[in-house]
């Protein structure tokens, strides 16, 4: 008879035990050597001149021994994970990948779950997203937030902060990356700064003449400028260097507030 299917045990057919003086019979002895034949047949020649002809099964192994593992490195292979995960292992350390992102839409509130990670949610109205417990979540869990049709507010678990802030808010029309660590929350900061480098600042000047005089880059306008660099003043209209500034009054320029650029 072959091997057990399940265990893989070999049996060698019955009456192929003989005793000393028995006549041998030769039809349970032509049996055994024709089943013989047969498993040898069925094993894996190791010199690789013979596929597998069905799947290969292999130990669960560990992250110190893996399942399948190399001769001259057995700490390094293939092993399997708990909730039948494959893992990988590297000279006895797990390898971790990260999850495929997974994109969805959302149109109203919503709580961020570990499921999420890796989530790439776009937003079409305005929401609050709330954040699981950061040690529910783990480190390293992460999450992409769209604010395509409103500002979303980020809102973490309890007194857990985002950015050291307890709140986040990610303007219409931008995003945001968040990842945990374990105990807290952080972004890219690529929100808040475009939001800042597009943002428009409005200045009044106050000028002692009398007199309307066209704005030009001279030394004259350097001590109406902002202080935190030169910069020109533009028509928010136009988006050009302003042409007049009513001088001794409050005064609109041109069609518009004088305004700088950030």
């Amino acid at each position: 008879m072959p091997r057990n299917p399940s265990t893989g045990v070999y049996s060698k057919p019955a009456g192929t035990t003989p005793s000393v003086g028995q006549v041998i019979d030769p039809v349970p002895w032509n049996a055994l050597t024709t089943d013989l034949g047969n498993e040898i047949t069925n094993s894996l020649p190791r010199d690789g001149s013979a596929p597998m002809v069905a799947p290969l099964k292999a130990a669960s192994g560990t992250v110190s021994a893996p399942g399948v593992g190399f001769a001259s490195n057995p700490q390094t292979g293939l092993h399997l994970k708990g909730g039948g995960l494959l893992g990988f292992t590297q000279n006895g350390v797990d390898v971790a990948f990260d999850k495929a992102s997974v994109y969805a839409a959302k149109s109203g509130d919503y709580t961020a779950l570990a499921s999420d990670d890796n989530a790439v949610h776009r937003f079409t109205a305005a929401a609050t997203l709330t954040l699981t417990a950061a040690a529910t979540l783990g480190a390293n869990w992460h999450y992409a937030v769209i604010a395509d049709g409103g500002d979303v507010t980020i809102d973490p678990n309890g007194s857990e902060t985002i950015d050291g802030a307890a709140s986040l808010v990610v303007p219409n029309g931008y995003s945001a990356f968040i990842i945990c660590s374990g105990s807290a929350f952080f972004t890219d900061r690529m929100a808040s700064t475009l939001k800042t480098s597009s943002g428009v600042r409005t200045r009044w000047a106050h000028l002692r003449a009398d007199s309307f005089q066209q704005c030009r880059r001279s030394n004259k306008l350097d001590r109406y400028r902002s202080r935190r660099g030169s910069k020109r003043w533009y028509n928010p209209s136009s988006h050009e260097p302003c042409k007049y500034v009513d001088q001794g009054r409050k005064r609109r320029v041109g069609r518009g507030l004088r305004q700088w650029l950030a």
